[in-house]
């Protein structure tokens, strides 16, 4: 009998790493993909929250813009009713001759003539930009007794309030000898450009 023992031991010690790695493969076989799902979730999980973390800060700026946009004060709000207007040439010809402390003359100033003299004006619907937004012109021949007088008003209509002007070409060399009158006068050839969304 311990002969039997000795040699049923020997056998155990033969299968025992057998049987051992066995267990270890199958555990390996069996782990593999669940620890592969798990690393491809993880990788998956963190792609996900920095898309999340970007998206988020997108929509947080877009959020700020919104407020701004709310806000009738804003700078962006502005800008805004500035483009979100209708093309009307008899708005645009009133803001050019009239609506204006340079091409009116002021009584209150003294003045007996406008210091700026605007002909040919030529007001044309644009055509739509790939933005969406249309942009039309506006061509106009412009006078004064000097250019820091041009320069003003071209500044004045850059910067209104009511409309998009740009300023789209100018014509040079300026003028400064008028030739129907004595006195030196500048003018000027202007093409404005003009956005605006219908």
């Amino acid at each position: 009998m311990a002969f039997n023992s000795i040699s049923t031991l020997q056998k155990n010690r033969v299968y025992a790493p057998v049987i051992t790695g066995l267990a270890i493969l199958l555990a390996v076989l069996v782990a593999r993909p669940a620890f592969t799902a798990y690393s491809e979730a993880k990788m998956e999980l963190l792609a996900t929250e920095t898309t999340l973390s970007e998206e988020q800060s997108k929509l947080s700026k877009l959020e700020e813009e919104s407020a701004k946009l709310a806000d009738e004060n804003s700078e962006l709000s502005k800008n805004v009713a500035k483009i979100t207007r209708e093309f009307t040439p008899s708005e645009i010809f009133e803001v050019l001759l009239l609506d204006n402390k340079f091409t009116v003359a002021s009584a209150v100033s003294g003045q007996t003539t406008p210091s700026v003299s605007v002909t040919d004006v030529v007001a044309q619907a644009g055509n739509k930009e790939p933005s969406g937004i249309y942009r039309g012109t506006v061509n106009l021949k412009v006078s004064a007794k000097n250019p820091e007088m041009i320069a003003a008003y071209l500044d004045f209509l850059t910067s209104h309030p009511k409309f998009a002007f740009t300023l789209n070409d100018i014509s040079l060399p300026i003028n400064t000898q008028n030739p129907q009158t004595a006195a030196t006068e500048t003018s000027v050839d202007v093409t404005l450009g003009l956005y605006y969304y219908p």
